[in-house]
């Protein structure tokens, strides 16, 4: 099945490769890695914000996937470090499930990354996490996370704060990429209903996706620019020799020396005659 873009996603999609052209992560990347890992721009962070990205799937702006969609795509093929699509989807979770700082997330004020945590259990109404989560991108920058997950009565999403993070070796040189490891009792969690992780699981795989084929499309145009480049290269040394002898034709500067050419020619005539 073919899904074509409405207008108003072409023109989203051309105003974020815009804004994206103009501050170019690839450009802020190379002067970062010489030093360290890849942060998060503060200066995308505000314009996801100012520009409704950041709370694009909530009620009050009521965004749909396909929308997010062309933006994480556009994100993917720049290299950006943002993971706006995982942190749309968390705003959106944090609204549907009332949970506190959800506006402040819309606002850019905090990152709120997205997980999905172990299985816990509840007792007296305090939430156990044993274990690990799913893998977050740029976790080091997140403000604090939101864990959605299933528990022995249903399913739960949980708020923390202060997470003890796991870093895992990718080849992904623009993003960083952290597991949460939990020992914890919450008593911040509230209880969602059900096929909620199935939801958030499924529009993770899809954004994540989506945002490599941005990535993947730009590498195929960089690797089509090479082959273009070494075969203008190729093309050039097969010249060399011609015109090097050009060169010792006509001068290193290329141009014609017919009248030295032939005042040689006259001075060796009249020397014989002498």
């Amino acid at each position: 099945m073919v899904c074509e873009r409405s207008a108003e996603q072409q023109q989203l999609a051309a105003a974020e490769k815009a804004w994206l052209t103009r501050h170019d992560p690839i450009a802020r990347l190379r002067t970062q890695l010489d030093e360290a890992l890849s942060t998060i721009d503060p200066a995308a962070v505000a314009h996801a914000a100012e520009s409704g990205l950041l709370g694009l799937l909530t009620p009050d702006i009521g965004g749909s996937h396909a929308d997010l969609a062309v933006v994480s795509e556009a994100h993917g093929s720049a290299a950006s470090s943002l993971p706006l699509a995982d942190l749309a989807v968390a705003n959106w979770l944090m609204t549907i499930a009332g949970l506190s700082d959800a506006a402040a997330a819309s606002e850019g004020e905090v990152l709120v990354g997205l997980a999905r945590g172990p299985i816990g259990t509840v007792t007296r109404g305090v939430l156990d996490l044993h274990g690990e989560s799913s893998p977050v991108p740029m976790a080091a920058d997140m403000n604090r996370f939101v864990v959605v997950g299933e528990h022995s009565d249903g399913e739960y999403a949980a708020t923390v704060h202060e997470a003890h993070t796991q870093p895992m070796t990718t080849l992904d040189v623009t993003r960083t990429w952290r597991r949460l490891t939990f020992e914890d009792s919450l008593t911040d969690w509230v209880r969602l209903p059900e096929g909620t992780v199935t939801r958030v699981r499924n529009a993770l795989a899809v954004h994540r996706a989506i945002d490599s084929i941005g990535a993947a499309a730009r590498l195929l145009d960089m690797t089509g620019d090479l082959r273009r480049s070494a075969r203008a290269i190729r093309r050039a040394d097969r010249l060399l020799p011609s015109r090097q002898a050009s060169l010792r034709r006509y001068g290193a500067d290329g141009r014609s020396r017919p009248f030295r050419m032939l005042g040689c020619g006259i001075g060796a005539h009249t020397r014989r005659g002498e």
